[in-house]
């Protein structure tokens, strides 16, 4: 190529910009595409992600909105078994145990992508915005306390699927984190809703065909009436956290910044270990039973 360049002179002949060029083709021929005007620009669409999604409502997403080459199959299996490149791409996944998944470590907002871009390079698009939005900001922060990180993404997930309202993220972060700290009734168990929620989820996806994922309703109550006696299968045992005490084995929805703030320093000195709905997004919170029920009765009454 460099020979051809130098001896017919085409230093000044060749153009800038993109080129698609492909391993079949002869120098010669590269020389000559490089003398014609560049290709365009691809073309731009915008991609819209909500915040607090877990990864099959991303491949759900995807689906909906259709970027060209993205296949959703792909994005899933580099999502939920990231390959050892990523990790030595991403040095802060040294966090996330080893045979785990992506699970609570994407970003969300709305992208602008180029419409043929492939799955490996929106997962490290939302792997580059989780990293500036939330590691660059707390993960030095959390080792600093000597807190595991994972275990505060795990917390912070929690929050992100119960809170509504910013100003009681500390709050409902301080009540999972006392019962962890055996405040409620002398155990462990989080008796959090969301977390049972996603292993019933998970155990309905696995009914699915991955094109189905699309028009399925997540996050909802459906199927599992009574979340405290819902049987889960033996491999997402730890999500049923009714019955099985300390938090779930992993994040179940990528937090916001905020919910990761909650989860580092989260508000326990009041000693609350109950918390309802009561309207509005807003909930109620108690030190005791009595007061919870009482809460309850005003609130659901």
């Amino acid at each position: 190529f460099q020979y051809l360049v130098v001896t017919k002179d085409l230093e000044n002949k060749l153009q800038t910009g993109t080129f698609k060029l492909d391993a079949t083709m002869t120098p010669a021929q590269i020389v000559d595409r490089l003398q014609r005007p560049p290709d365009p620009p691809p073309a731009k669409v915008v991609l819209p992600i909500r915040e607090g999604l877990r990864i099959e409502q991303y491949v759900a997403q995807l689906q909906a909105q259709q970027p060209a080459n993205v296949d959703p199959a792909e994005f899933y299996a580099l999502a939920t078994d990231p390959p050892a490149r990523l990790r030595e791409d991403y040095p802060w996944m040294r966090v996330i145990p080893e045979g785990r998944s992506l699970e609570g470590f994407l970003g969300a907002g709305v992208f602008e992508i180029d419409a043929d871009i492939g799955a490996e390079v929106l997962l490290r698009l939302l792997l580059d915005d989780w990293q500036t939005t939330i590691g660059d900001v707390y993960l030095a922060q959390a080792e600093e306390q000597g807190k595991d990180f994972y275990v505060i993404m795990t917390l912070a997930s929690l929050v992100e699927k119960e809170v509504v309202l910013d100003e009681e993220r500390a709050l409902i972060a301080g009540v999972y984190q006392n019962r962890l700290d055996g405040k409620l009734n002398g155990n462990e168990l989080l008796n959090a809703d969301p977390t049972v929620i996603y292993a019933k989820d998970t155990m309905e996806l696995r009914k699915l065909e991955i094109t189905e994922w699309p028009v399925y309703v997540f996050w909802t109550l459906t199927g599992a009436p009574s979340l405290q006696d819902f049987q889960v299968t033996e491999d997402l045992q730890g999500y049923q956290t009714y019955q099985v005490q300390g938090l779930p084995p992993g994040p179940i929805a990528s937090p916001v910044a905020l919910s990761v703030e909650a989860a580092i320093t989260p508000e326990t000195a009041s000693g609350n270990v109950f918390f309802v709905a009561c309207g509005e997004g807003s909930h109620r919170f108690a030190t005791s039973i009595r007061e919870h029920n009482n809460n309850v009765a005003e609130c659901q009454g």
